[in-house]
């Protein structure tokens, strides 16, 4: 049964960073590429951009939940401070 549970709360996790990657993304190609609208959606190019840049970040944020998060004792503080941190370093890396 604790497997089970555990399997639960996996999945879960991955599935809440993937919906929230896919979020930033989809914000960033708002902002960014299409001038404040989704019209530039219609081009299959775009949603491959946009694709990539969903799956850049849920790898980062993968990455940065099972290697720092999950051994950290402080873990909450952790990602209280990295999201306060997020949109500030995401500022900084995608500024043209």
């Amino acid at each position: 049964m604790q497997l089970v549970q555990k399997m639960y709360q996996t999945l879960r996790l991955e599935l809440y960073l993937l919906i929230s990657s896919l979020s930033i993304a989809c914000f960033l190609g708002f902002i960014d590429e299409g001038y404040y609208n989704f019209y530039w959606m219609k081009d299959i190019v775009a949603i491959v951009a946009l694709s990539l840049y969903g799956l850049g970040i849920y790898i980062v944020q993968l990455l940065v939940f099972s290697v720092l998060l999950s051994r950290s004792p402080n873990s909450g503080k952790i990602f209280a401070i990295s999201f306060t941190l997020l949109p500030w370093l995401l500022y900084l890396v995608f500024q043209a």
